[in-house]
């Protein structure tokens, strides 16, 4: 249950300090002004499956929202036990509401780790809402590297050109990654309102269920950073993966599963058991990290 933040259970033990995955993430040149970095939100690297790289190699990189997209890894190394069926090395490297964006300096430091230790696959899970959302003036004369926002609202430190300079920088560096042979994966913006957390829906005694959402209406309305971003990762030649296909019927999201599960929870995050039992695109992503993609 997200209640619990049990997101990291049973998804692997942390990596060693030495290991390539730690060590080799260094930023290739200073970071040019002071990051706002709160003590909640330290790295943290996990190992599930170690040394079975031999099987294939996954690295998830993002925040909060990577972290809630574990348990699908984990029912994923379960079932293949079970079947006794092979399974790659999944590293978790995710900073609770820390952008893995071109404007905070992890970024450039885990893309140096990632040309260096090649996995078969890597995985980006983006907030995107939280982090692109211009607030401030046009005429701003724009000053390297992009800002980002952190609050969910629009923030004076972050224009539109701040955004297309993320977009841009991203579409460069995923190209750098897909050109080594790394299959690279990125989760798209699901449609999202406060209206689809299910502590909204009880009034007294009674539960109300929303009716559903339309994607299409919420792409328009999301039309300025969806447009330039899903072209950036086409151009990149990486894989966009919608999380609503899998809680959808057509172009519409719904909000509770055949059992009556809600899909969402607090925070604009899916339910532990969303992500373990629906979340079928993401196996895609082992398919790939075992080569078989």
């Amino acid at each position: 249950a997200i209640a619990k933040r049990d997101w990291n259970e049973g998804a692997g033990d942390a990596c060693p300090s030495d290991s390539l995955y730690v060590s080799a993430a260094k930023t290739p040149a200073p970071f040019p002004f002071v990051d706002p970095v709160s003590p909640g939100q330290s790295e943290r690297c996990q190992m599930l499956n170690p040394g079975h790289e031999a099987d294939g190699s996954l690295v998830v990189l993002g925040d909060s929202h990577a972290d809630m997209s574990k348990i699908r890894f984990v029912q994923l190394l379960q079932e293949a036990t079970a079947k006794n069926d092979t399974f790659p090395t999944v590293v978790f490297k995710t900073r609770w509401g820390r952008a893995m964006l071109p404007c905070r300096p992890e970024f450039s430091a885990n893309m140096e780790m990632l040309k260096i230790v090649k996995p078969k696959a890597a995985l980006f899970v983006v907030h995107w809402v939280q982090y692109l959302n211009p607030g401030g003036p046009a005429d701003r004369p724009y000053s390297d590297p992009p800002k980002c926002c952190l609050h969910l609202l629009p923030c004076q430190e972050q224009n539109m050109d701040d955004v297309r300079h993320i977009i841009a920088t991203l579409q460069t560096a995923l190209m750098e990654l897909t050109a080594l042979g790394i299959k690279v994966f990125v989760v798209d913006q699901s449609p999202e309102y406060g209206f689809m957390n299910p502590d909204s829906w009880v009034t007294g005694d009674s539960v109300k269920v929303p009716a559903p959402v339309s994607r299409s209406k919420f792409n328009e309305e999301k039309a300025w950073m969806l447009q330039p971003l899903h072209a950036a990762i086409k151009a990149a030649n990486a894989t966009l993966l919608d999380y609503a296909d899998n809680y959808s019927k057509g172009d519409l999201v719904v909000h509770t599963d055949l059992e009556g599960y809600p899909i969402k929870s607090v925070d604009n995050h899916l339910t532990t058991n969303t992500v373990r039992y629906h979340l079928t695109i993401l196996d895609q992503v082992v398919r790939a990290a075992k080569g078989a993609y």
